[in-house]
């Protein structure tokens, strides 16, 4: 009996050592090392892994399948494929974890001539993350407008703003929580100025994002260039001055053109906003225009300039006193000529006002009017001398 019970245990010893032989031959079974789920970190890589356990050593042609029953190919050029690192094993690798790949994932093989599977459940968990687009880290408003600071976060986590400290709730008079970020109404560069604080929160992450808020407005004249008089072949400067936030570029133009003013002659500043008109000339008179513009608006200032002829003044006088007394007073007395010079005066007066009219320019009628007081003046004075020269009486 012992002979027998010996031959026995060596028999099952040759059976166990046999290398055709597997414990549990008949029921292997396809085991997935991360269990039955798994959560994995969005942005980075992971590694899914599934063994076939039992059978022989015929191949058990493991397969994975994805979220959405596709076949994960060996494709090492993919995001997500699939490799073997030992005999009967299979892993997915996903280099770069997005949001897309959770779901369910299946791993199918065949282990003694039947089919077995087993299958995971991943979540990714990605980080929290606000990207430029989102929430801008600077912004721009428009003074006196409605503004929107921009702050966006995904679906499941909430947003807040605050300021100085303070969290703005939606009681506040201007500011309104809004699905794209914070309105504000009536911006005002004093009060919403400065770094506001946009908080991301939800799922147990909280982020804060500081968006530095700066805000733009027009242009305002301060200085207006003044009308003026020079003497031909001298030089003459206008000021212009203006406020604004960006601060404006100054750009000059001459009556109607649209051309701007530069080269040798004319020297015009864009940042501080002067202009220099050198060795000027006649033709230099006329309508001068100040134009300060900035990202947000332009404003514009009208001048006049003119050009003072001394030799032509002077050949006047010499030839007015080598004529006899009596040609001077046909001359200064004569209705015609003096009617046709104050008409004249006058219709280059009001063309130019009309003019102005036109461009709806309260600067450029003031300086006109200014103009037009001065000629009359002089044709007041005329009008004296007239009756001196007469030797009438004045009248009023």
């Amino acid at each position: 009996m012992e002979v027998s019970l010996w031959l026995t245990l060596a028999a099952t010893c040759v059976l166990l050592l046999s290398p055709h032989f597997t414990l549990g031959q008949d029921e292997g079974l396809i085991e997935i090392t991360a269990g039955n789920s798994l959560v994995i970190s969005g942005k980075e890589s992971a590694r899914i892994q599934c063994l076939a356990r039992g059978g022989g050593s015929e191949d058990v042609n493991l397969r994975w399948y994805g979220p959405n029953g596709q076949h994960i190919g060996s494709n090492f050029a993919d995001r997500v494929y699939a490799v073997s690192f030992a005999r009967k094993s299979l892993s997915v690798i996903i280099k770069s974890v997005l949001e897309q790949d959770s779901g369910e994932y299946i791993c199918n093989g065949t282990i003694n001539g039947k089919p077995k599977s087993n299958k995971i459940s991943v979540h990714v968990n990605m980080p929290l993350e606000i990207t430029e687009d989102m929430a801008p880290r600077s912004q721009e408003l428009k003074e006196n407008t409605l503004g929107l600071i921009k702050c966006t976060a995904p679906k499941e986590y909430g947003i807040y703003f605050t300021k100085n400290g303070r969290t703005i709730t939606q009681e506040h008079p201007r500011y309104a929580q809004v699905p794209e970020g914070l309105e504000i109404s009536r911006v005002n560069h004093s009060l919403d100025e400065g770094t506001f604080v946009c908080v991301v929160s939800g799922s147990g992450r909280i982020k804060f994002i500081n968006i530095k808020v700066t805000v733009l407005g027009r242009p305002k004249i301060i200085t207006s260039p003044s009308a003026g008089e020079v003497v031909e072949g001298n030089d003459y400067r206008f000021v212009c001055r203006a406020t604004g936030r960006p601060s404006p570029k100054y750009h000059w133009f001459k009556d109607e053109s649209n051309y701007e003013l530069g080269g040798e002659r004319f020297e015009a500043d864009k940042q501080t906003g002067d202009l220099i008109i050198k060795q000027s000339r006649k033709d230099d008179e006329g309508l001068y225009r100040c134009e300060a513009k900035n990202k947000v608006g332009v404003v514009n200032a009208i001048t006049r300039l003119i050009v003072i002829n001394l030799q032509n003044d002077n050949e006047k006088n010499l030839t007015s006193n080598t004529s006899s007394c009596e040609q001077v007073l046909d001359d200064l007395c004569s209705p015609p000529s003096y009617a046709q010079s104050e008409k004249r005066t006058l219709d280059m007066l009001q063309q130019d006002v009309l003019r102005l009219e036109i461009k709806k320019t309260e600067t450029e009628i003031e300086v006109l009017k200014v103009q037009k007081l001065k000629f009359q003046e002089e044709i007041d004075l005329l009008r004296l001398q007239k009756e001196k020269l007469r030797g009438e009486p004045n009248k009023p």
